[in-house]
């Protein structure tokens, strides 16, 4: 069975900790075709995560 897919919010300003926990949530959610990365950092110190998508079954999945 499939995890659920996590729903965003649109009705208010998310902050760091709350985008964060959803884009590790759709990694969780589906690992074979999500993984998460960080490209570095802000100017508070905290990483700036981005999704990348990958295909696992097909032998991808490095995301570089």
């Amino acid at each position: 069975m499939t995890a659920v897919l996590p729903s965003p919010r649109f009705d208010h300003f998310s902050r760091h900790d709350e985008l964060t926990a959803l884009l590790f949530a759709y990694a969780e959610a589906r690992p074979n075709i999500v993984s998460v990365r960080s490209i570095g950092k802000s100017h508070e110190g905290r990483d700036i995560g981005v999704g990348v998508p990958t295909d696992l079954a097909r032998g991808g999945g490095t995301g570089e």
